[in-house]
C-alpha cells in the first residue's frame, strides 16, 4: 500500500477541484467554515500533497520564509492546516515530507539553520515533533536556547500579533478549533512524558490554545528523520485498516 502513496509539493495556486477535494477531507475534524479554509490557503506558499492511486489522502499546508534576526540568519518552514487519512498513517508521511523538502532546499543548510515548526493545536501535532527528533523546543529537561527563543517570538508575534505569549510561547485562540474529542488528554495519556509535557506547556489547550513548536534541521535531526519514515514505511503492511479519518492537527 505504502509503494502508492506519493508526497507532491507545490505551490499554493492550487485547482479548484483539488481545493474542493481537499476540504471534503479536512471538514470532518475542524471547527472551520469553507470560506475561513480558502482564505487561509494563500496564507501559506506551498503545499504538500498526499496522493494513493492518484486520489489526494491527506495534505500539509507549508509556509517557507527566510529570516534573518541580528546574526542569525534562518529558513523556516511551516507545518500547518494538515489533515491524513487513516489509511496513510502510521507511514512516515510527515517526515517524508520534511526530508523531500530538505532535499529540495538543501543549499540553504550550508548557509542557514533550516528550522521546521507548527503551532500545535493538540497533543498529537506535538508529537509529531516530539517522537521523531532528537532536538526540539519545548523539549522536557532541555532549556530553550536563545536564538531559539528570538525566532520562537518573531514567529509568534509575526504571525499572530497580540494573541502571541512570549512567556509560555503559546497562542490564543477563541475557540477549540479542532472537532475531535480523541484529542482531549485523558488522564492514562499523561503517562506518556511528552504528552504530560505538552499539557504543562499548553494548559488553555481545550480553549483552543497552540503551542509554538520547533525542530532545527540539524544533520542529526534529518538522520533521525529518514530511520524512522523507513521503519514505519516498513510497519505499514502491517497495520490494521480503519474508516474513520484522522488528523496531524495544528493551524
Amino acid at each position: 500500500m505504502q509503494k502508492r502513496i506519493k508526497i507532491e509539493l507545490c505551490g499554493n495556486d492550487l485547482e479548484e477541484r483539488v481545493i474542493a477535494e481537499m476540504w471534503a477531507i479536512y471538514a470532518p475534524y475542524y471547527n472551520y467554515s469553507e470560506k475561513n479554509f480558502r482564505e487561509r490557503i494563500d496564507r501559506n506558499t506551498h503545499y504538500a500533497l498526499y496522493r494513493r492511486n492518484g486520489r489526494i489522502v491527506g495534505f500539509t499546508g507549508l509556509r517557507i520564509q527566510k529570516i534573518n534576526l541580528a546574526k542569525d540568519k534562518f529558513l523556516t518552514i511551516y507545518f500547518g492546516q494538515t489533515v491524513v487519512s487513516n489509511q496513510v498513517r502510521g507511514c512516515g508521511l510527515i517526515n517524508r515530507t520534511g526530508l523531500l523538502l530538505m532535499a529540495k532546499y538543501w543549499r540553504a543548510l550550508l548557509s542557514r539553520k533550516v528550522v521546521f515548526w507548527a503551532d500545535a493545536l493538540t497533543y498529537r501535532a506535538y508529537l509529531v515533533f516530539a517522537k521523531n527528533l532528537l532536538e526540539y523546543y519545548p523539549r522536557r529537561h532541555q532549556l530553550l536556547p536563545l536564538r531559539m527563543k528570538n525566532l520562537r517570538d518573531y514567529l509568534g508575534q509575526s504571525n499572530y500579533g497580540h494573541c502571541y505569549c512570549p512567556s509560555s510561547g503559546t497562542v490564543v485562540k477563541d475557540s477549540f478549533l479542532v472537532n475531535d474529542p480523541q484529542m482531549i488528554i485523558a488522564e492514562e495519556k499523561l503517562r506518556d512524558p511528552d504528552i504530560y509535557l505538552f499539557a504543562k506547556e499548553n494548559p488553555g489547550y481545550l480553549q483552543g490554545s497552540g503551542l509554538l513548536t520547533m525542530g532545527p534541521a540539524t544533520w542529526e535531526n534529518l538522520v533521525f528523520m529518514a530511520k524512522k519514515a523507513f521503519l514505519k514505511l516498513k510497519a505499514a503492511p502491517m497495520m490494521t485498516s480503519r474508516n474513520s479519518l484522522q488528523a496531524e492537527y495544528t493551524k
